[in-house]
């Protein structure tokens, strides 16, 4: 399913184009009202989306379990080395984890 395959779990890595175009994504599907708690029928808003969120209601929806596969396998072209290793809790908000992807970004200039 996925178009890569990357065996090295620590070849996973991110680029910071990759996580702007998943925060667009994500902000996007924030702004139409796609994304709701499944228990409640409660809609998502941008600043309260987290990983959980983004786990259940985007990425299981787009990768199959049977074929599961990594986000990161999903669009990269190849296995992707990291420069920076960023611990995050999948329940912070995910405007505010690319907020200090940001900030990070900025202060080393990249």
């Amino acid at each position: 399913y996925c178009p890569v395959t990357i065996p090295n779990v620590s070849h996973r890595s991110m680029t910071l184009r990759q996580l702007y175009q998943l925060r667009d994504y994500l902000k996007r599907l924030c702004k139409v009202g796609v994304l709701k708690e499944e228990s409640v029928k409660k809609r998502i808003f941008w600043f309260d989306l987290n990983q959980y969120h983004i786990n259940e209601l985007v990425i299981k929806r787009i990768i199959p379990e049977n074929k599961s596969c990594s986000w990161a396998e999903l669009v990269s072209d190849g296995p992707q080395m990291p420069d920076t290793f960023i611990s995050h809790y999948w329940g912070e908000s995910f405007r505010d984890f690319m907020l200090s992807i940001e900030h990070h970004s900025i202060e080393l200039r990249v």
